[in-house]
């Protein structure tokens, strides 16, 4: 049922709550695990002769932190005999970017953590995997893991 298994991470605690689920997911269906990471990337705008230019250029440290960090984690997971593959990916919204890598590469299931907040704290917060279940439910799967207190 599921062949590929994305799941969005940050390197926090909060966002590897979803790991264990998506191995329980990979184990049953013989699935890949892929591990996304996005870069944030803040695009500021000039005019320069009639037309905008992106003058921001990805941070290459956090690029390189976050690369240490998805191949120690696919290590863990091929440990476990999990095949598991890893991305990098630089974008101003990280909602966006993990629904188009899903969409680009035929992933089956999203897999990743939420605080679960409600009401008010959410609505001035926002929520990266509200945004990934609601619009990138069109092209996969989605499964919320919600994080405890403690997260």
């Amino acid at each position: 049922m599921f062949k590929k298994i994305l799941v969005p991470l940050d390197g926090s605690e909060l966002c590897e709550t979803a790991l264990n689920s998506a191995e329980i997911f990979a184990k049953q269906f013989d699935a890949e695990l892929i591990l996304l990471h996005v870069v944030p990337h803040v695009t500021l705008y000039t005019e320069t002769e009639g037309r905008c230019v992106d003058v921001c250029e990805p941070d290459e440290k956090a690029r390189s932190v976050a690369g240490k960090y998805l191949f120690k984690r696919a290590n863990e997971l091929e440990l476990k005999g999990i095949k598991t593959s890893w991305v990098i990916r630089t974008g101003e919204y990280p909602a966006k970017e993990i629904i188009n890598y899903a969409k680009e590469n035929a992933v089956s299931l999203i897999v990743m953590s939420t605080h679960g907040r409600s009401r008010f704290s959410h609505l001035l917060l926002g929520s990266v995997a509200e945004k990934v279940a609601r619009e990138g439910s069109q092209y996969s799967s989605v499964f919320l893991v919600r994080c405890g207190k403690s997260c």
